[in-house]
């Protein structure tokens, strides 16, 4: 009895899923990426990307700025302010904010002793007063430091500066993040004392 033939519509068709199959398949995308890593250009995570510099965030490192002096008189990069100084202090501040203020004053109070031997403070104003407020409250508080603005908070963002709460960074010549404190209590001039001697309670990691 003669063997019945296999239609070959039917013996190609699994082959052709097959093909299709394996060729449609396609690795995974990677969910996840290794921490420091820095997104492509455009990412929405614009802490990694400091704005106008086309510097990728390096962990560790001060996320770059420029910010308009207070009183008018230029504009202030931070690779002039951390290397004109062995350490720098960034005091982040709001007008509104009335610890703020009178940590502002304690500050002052640091400048006066220790200020100048090699360590340098910038304020910056991230709150949406007007300058002629900021100098006004300035002069009030006996703060005789640079004062810069920070206008929409956008580096107070890159610094992740919670809103309404006096932060102090202490960065080092080398533009690295050594020591931080978020809405520190107490004597302010003393917090700024002890994160200059390395005190473990505010070293940055």
């Amino acid at each position: 009895m003669p063997r019945a033939k296999i239609p070959a519509a039917i013996a190609v068709i699994p082959i052709s899923l097959i093909l299709v199959s394996y060729i449609g398949e396609a690795p995974a995308a990677e969910s996840t990426r290794s921490i420091g890593a820095a997104p492509a250009a455009g990412s929405a995570r614009s802490g990694y990307r400091v704005s106008g510099t086309g510097e990728s965030r390096i962990p560790g490192m001060a996320p770059a700025f420029e910010l308009p002096a207070v009183d008018g008189s230029g504009t202030v990069s931070s690779r002039d302010l951390f290397s004109s100084n062995e350490h720098t202090f960034l005091l982040f501040w709001e007008s509104g904010c009335s610890r703020c203020v009178e940590a502002l004053s304690g500050a002052a109070v640091f400048d006066g002793n220790s200020g100048g031997a090699g360590v340098g403070l910038a304020g910056i104003n991230c709150g949406d007063a007007e300058p002629f407020e900021i100098r006004a409250i300035v002069e009030e508080s006996g703060a005789k430091f640079r004062q810069l603005l920070d206008r929409g908070r956008a580096v107070a963002a890159r610094y992740m500066v919670p809103i309404s709460a006096f932060t102090i960074v202490l960065v080092d010549g080398d533009g690295r993040i050594v020591a931080r404190a978020e809405d520190p209590q107490g004597d302010i001039s003393l917090v700024m004392e002890e994160m200059l001697l390395g005190d473990e309670r505010y070293r940055f990691n």
